[in-house]
């Protein structure tokens, strides 16, 4: 059998129509977007569902073929989401670290685009909403966010990470 990735899971039923809202790792939303179809564990089992179509504003809404009324939705509700390997497009690499984008950037100097050199980054860990770097910064330790709107630029070479960091995280 083909091997599965955990990509998210199914959240409430939305609509009357048997949609459902999602909750999906970033890292895995454009390949959410191009498969034909999803799997569902349901009982210990992973059961495919053909996509009929799938929205995306505020949140993600999907609606499965064969699922046409509120109450088979909520059948589905609050259940693991899958997709096959084969169907995902990031490495091995970052599915390994637990869905760690920016595992990568421990040791890197953070830096600030208005007040320059910051910190280096001691470790990346996971929170529910996102990733977040430990700075130990003018002896305290700071938590900044880690995502594409507040990374400006990434430079291996020099393991340099420019940031937009809100204003006044610096002072928490």
């Amino acid at each position: 059998m083909n091997e599965l990735v955990k990509i998210g899971s199914t959240q409430k039923a939305h609509g009357i129509k048997g949609e459902l809202k999602l909750n999906v790792e970033e890292h895995f939303m454009d390949d959410l977007f191009e498969v034909e179809a999803v799997l569902i564990e349901i009982k210990g089992q992973k059961v495919p569902y053909f996509v009929e179509d799938i929205q995306e504003g505020n949140s993600i809404f999907i609606k499965l073929e064969g699922v046409d009324t509120r109450t088979e939705a909520e059948q589905l509700m609050h259940k693991d989401l899958y997709l096959r390997r084969e169907d995902i497009s990031i490495s091995d690499e970052l599915i390994n670290s637990g869905g760690m984008y920016f595992k990568y950037l421990e040791g890197y100097t953070v830096f600030d685009d208005v007040e320059g050199e910051i910190a280096l980054i001691d470790e990346v860990a996971a929170f529910p909403q996102q990733e977040i770097a430990y700075v130990f910064y003018k002896n305290r330790t700071i938590l900044i966010p880690l995502n594409d709107e507040l990374i400006l630029e990434v430079d291996k070479v020099q393991k340099k990470v420019l940031m937009n960091l809100p204003e006044g995280i610096l002072g928490l």
